[in-house]
């Protein structure tokens, strides 16, 4: 397991600056939005609604990225089955969980911040975990499904804004995982579920690859 953690982290300094960019979007540019709500005038519990839109839409968008950029060297270069062979099924859910569970940490903490900035209750920290494990799966799903990262993400976002747009019109909502209310633990059960099965769809696909090599 010691090895599968290395290879990670050489994953993550490879990919260092695809990495740093949602760091850098979620601790910068989403405080300043945070920050220009809190300052536009409105009454407390429409200043809310809006920061919990906003936090739904960019945390759900960005949940699939560490984990695609981390397999990104399983499509993007010549000789990636040799990436196949040597990476078990252990070794790609090791690598996915790591990542997922980093990024989930990542935004629990800054959760905290952005309570302090704005009235939130925690309710909506586990909404947003739920839509990053639903987002996360689909991500990786794709990823493999598609063998490449680049489409799988673009769907991914796609689908998060999407289904955030439909959710403020009240269009579709059999198809968003976002939540109806601060508390929806059931969506938020259903989301953690299939983000989970989709992930081991990834999975079962990234084995399917390694026999054909």
């Amino acid at each position: 397991m010691s090895t599968t953690i290395e290879l990670f982290w050489m994953r993550v300094k490879k990919n260092k600056i695809k990495v740093i960019l949602p760091l850098i979007f979620l601790l910068v540019i989403l405080p300043v939005f945070i920050h220009v709500i809190n300052n536009s005038g409105l009454q407390p519990e429409e200043i809310a609604e809006k920061v919990r839109t906003q936090l739904h839409t960019w945390i759900m968008v960005l949940a699939g990225w560490w984990s695609a950029c981390v397999f990104g060297d399983f499509f993007d270069q010549s000789g990636n089955e040799l990436i196949y062979l040597v990476n078990k099924k252990k070794d790609i859910i090791i690598n996915h969980v790591l990542a997922a569970v980093i990024y989930s940490v990542v935004v629990s903490l800054l959760f905290v911040v952005y309570s302090h900035m704005t009235e939130l209750d925690y309710g909506t920290l586990v909404n947003l975990l739920a839509e990053g494990v639903f987002i996360d799966g689909v991500a990786i799903m794709l990823s493999f499904a598609l063998q490449g990262i680049g489409p799988a993400l673009m769907i991914s976002v796609a689908y998060s804004f999407l289904t955030n747009v439909l959710d403020t019109m009240g269009q579709f909502k059999i198809i968003s995982v976002s939540p109806r209310t601060a508390y929806d633990y059931k969506l938020a059960a259903i989301a953690t579920a299939i983000g989970i099965i989709l992930s081991a769809i990834g999975v079962k696909l990234s084995q399917d690859k390694r026999e054909y090599y």
